[in-house]
């Protein structure tokens, strides 16, 4: 049983091989289904699995064994840190402990994608102890020609 709770790869740790075999049009359409399931719960439950998300979206149109492989992984994250969630709290609570700030964090990468030159950057706002907002996006880099 693989269902304990491990980290999820980085880009430097989880470079996408060109050896990776395509996938028959069963386990693609399994992939996408997998992804899309990921993608609903990125959105309302689970935020923490956003960037792994938002890579594995990347490969919708042909995935290989290596990003079926990727989004099990997320399954496995997922099964293995179920009781994990967010936890919104009253306003007699945040009172009492003087939670009556709202945090908000970004990050970003320029060009972080070796192959695609794609960056990517997040943000997350926190208010009554729970997540309100959470964003994620890649764009591209593109060279100016002088």
């Amino acid at each position: 049983d693989r269902s304990y709770p491990h980290r999820i790869a980085t880009d430097d740790e989880a470079t996408r091989t060109d050896d990776s075999k395509p996938l028959n049009k069963k386990e693609a359409s399994l992939y996408r289904s997998i992804t899309g399931t990921l993608m609903f719960a990125s959105n309302t439950a689970r935020p923490g699995i956003a960037y792994a998300v938002q890579r594995l979206t990347r490969a919708m149109s042909s995935p290989t064994e290596y990003d079926l492989a990727a989004a099990e992984r997320v399954l496995s994250y997922l099964h293995g840190t179920a009781r994990l969630g967010i936890r919104f709290s009253s306003a007699r609570f945040m009172k009492e402990h003087g939670l009556h700030h709202l945090h908000a964090y970004c990050d970003a990468n320029w060009a972080g994608c070796i192959k695609t030159r794609k960056s990517t950057s997040g943000y997350a706002a926190y208010a009554a102890g729970g997540l309100h907002v959470l964003g994620c996006s890649a764009a591209a880099y593109r060279r100016a020609e002088l």
